[in-house]
C-alpha cells in the first residue's frame, strides 16, 4: 500500500523471454538481444520491490516468445516472480498469443511458472476471477482457441459492489476511429477484444497485453474514470515494434477508494536504437552518399564500448539507380557498421520509389483512384452538395455514380 492506503497493482505486458535478433552473442554464448529480455526483466522486478508500495503484479500475456520457450527462459521467468511473491507480492498472470498455440492438446508455455501455493497464478483458462484485494476483482481472460473466444466474452460478468479491473491479450476497435489497433507487424493468431467492454460502465479499468506501444485506447475523456490501456512490450523488438511517448517498462496503477486508478509509468533500459533519416539519392553523388552513411555510423559506433551498448541501427535510401549503388564504397560503410549490434540497409529504385509514391496516392485518394472516387472526394467539400437534405443527398451520390459508369461504358464502346 502507498502511504494513504491505497492498493497499488504493477501492470506488465509482453515480456517475450527469449525473443533473439541478429548473431552476436555475449560470453557466455547467449543471443544478445535474448540478454537484453533478461536483464529488462531483472531490472524490472527490482524497481517493484524497492518501490515498497506494490500489493500485487499482473502480467498480461505472452511471458514467452514462443510456445515452446527454452531452459533458460523458463528459469528466468520463475526466477523473477519466485523473487516477487517470496516478497509478499503475488503475481497474476495470462497466457497470450505467443505463450500458447491453437491446438486443443497444447499446453501454454506460461504455464510452468504457476506455483499457486507460493502465490504465483498463471493461468491459461479462458475466463478467470481473483479478488486481489479485498472487494477488488480481477477478471481474466486468457488467449485461447479463436473460434470459442466469442463465448468466453459473452461470459464475463462483473462483480456487484465492487471494484473490477478487466485484462486480456489481443486488438482492440479504438472507438475514435473506428478502426482495430493491430501491431507494426503481423501477430500470429491475433484476438479482438470486443469494445463494448469500455462503454458498458461496469469496470474500473481495462488493463491489456499484445500492443507493444504503450498506450490509452479511446480519447482522454473516455479514460478519465475507466482507463483502457495497453503496458506495451518490455523491450523494443528492433524496428517491429514502433515508437512509444510513454516509453517501456511497467505501469504502477494505484487504486483509489472512490474506484479510480492512477497510473505511473516506470522505465526499464533500452538498447540503443537510430532508424536514420532517409536518404534521397536522387541529386547525391555515390560518393556523396557514402560519406553521409560514414559520418551517420562513426556518430552512433565511436563511443561504443562493450556489447551491452551496442546499437541497433537501420538506413533507408530511395531514389538510388543501380549504377550509384555499384559505385558506393560498400565495404567500408559494412567494416564500420560491422561494429553495430545489427545494421541494415534498404534501397529502393527510382522506379520502385515512384511506385511506392503512386500507391500511397492512390491509398489517401490525393491523385488517383476511379473517376466516381475522386468526384466524391470533391463533392464533399462543395458548398452546393453540403447545403442539401440528408435526403437528397444520397440520390445525388448514385446519380453521379450512374453518369460516368454509362460515360466509362461508352468510351470502352467506342474503342472496341
Amino acid at each position: 500500500m502507498d502511504s494513504h492506503g491505497n492498493y497499488v497493482l504493477a501492470h506488465l505486458s509482453d515480456l517475450h523471454l527469449g525473443y533473439r535478433a541478429g548473431h552476436k552473442l555475449t560470453s557466455q554464448g547467449v543471443n544478445w538481444r535474448e540478454a537484453d529480455g533478461y536483464k529488462a526483466l531483472d531490472e524490472l522486478v527490482h524497481q517493484i520491490l524497492n518501490d515498497g508500495t506494490v500489493d500485487a503484479v499482473l502480467i498480461a500475456g505472452d511471458v514467452f516468445h514462443t510456445p515452446e520457450p527454452s531452459i533458460r527462459s523458463i528459469l528466468a521467468a520463475q526466477r523473477a516472480f519466485r523473487l516477487l511473491a517470496s516478497n509478499g507480492i503475488p503475481v497474476y498472470s495470462i497466457a497470450g498469443n505467443h505463450d500458447q498455440s491453437d491446438i486443443r492438446a497444447e499446453i501454454a508455455a506460461s504455464a510452468v511458472i504457476d506455483d499457486r501455493d507460493a502465490g504465483i497464478y498463471s493461468h491459461a483458462e479462458p475466463y478467470v476471477v481473483h479478488e486481489i484485494f479485498p472487494d477488488v476483482w480481477l477478471h481474466m481472460v486468457s488467449h485461447h482457441l479463436f473460434t470459442e473466444q466469442a463465448a468466453t466474452f459473452d461470459a464475463i460478468k462483473p462483480m456487484k459492489d465492487g471494484i473490477n479491473i478487466f485484462t486480456a491479450h489481443g486488438t482492440m476497435v479504438d472507438p475514435e476511429n473506428n478502426q482495430v489497433i493491430h501491431m507494426d507487424a503481423p501477430a500470429p493468431r491475433e484476438i479482438i477484444i470486443p469494445s463494448d467492454m469500455m462503454r458498458t460502465g461496469e469496470w474500473n479499468a481495462c488493463l491489456l497485453g499484445h500492443i507493444h506501444e504503450r498506450r490509452y485506447v479511446g480519447s482522454k475523456k473516455m479514460n478519465a474514470n475507466m482507463p483502457t490501456y495497453y503496458n506495451g512490450s518490455l523491450i523494443r523488438r528492433g524496428f517491429s515494434d514502433g515508437i512509444t511517448n510513454l516509453g517501456r517498462g511497467w505501469t504502477k496503477w494505484t487504486l483509489h477508494a472512490d474506484g479510480t486508478l492512477s497510473p505511473e509509468f516506470k522505465q526499464v533500459s533500452q538498447r540503443p536504437q537510430v532508424d536514420y533519416p532517409v536518404i534521397d539519392a536522387l541529386d547525391m553523388t555515390a560518393s556523396d552518399i557514402t560519406g553521409l552513411m560514414l559520418d551517420r555510423l562513426h556518430d552512433s559506433l565511436d563511443e561504443v564500448q562493450s556489447g551491452d551498448n551496442m546499437p541497433i541501427l537501420r538506413q533507408k535510401i530511395v531514389n538510388i539507380s543501380p549504377a550509384k549503388k555499384k559505385s558506393m564504397d560498400s565495404a567500408a560503410i559494412a567494416d564500420l557498421g560491422a561494429k553495430a549490434l545489427t545494421w541494415s540497409v534498404q534501397t529502393k529504385t527510382v522506379e520502385e520509389t515512384e511506385k511506392e509514391r503512386i500507391n500511397s496516392q492512390a491509398a489517401d485518394g490525393s491523385e488517383t483512384g476511379s473517376i466516381s472516387d475522386r468526384y466524391l472526394k470533391w463533392l464533399d467539400s462543395s458548398n452546393e452538395y453540403n447545403q442539401l437534405t440528408t435526403e437528397v443527398k444520397p440520390k445525388v451520390e448514385t446519380s453521379t455514380k450512374d453518369y460516368i459508369k454509362r460515360g466509362q461504358e461508352a468510351v470502352l464502346n467506342e474503342s472496341e
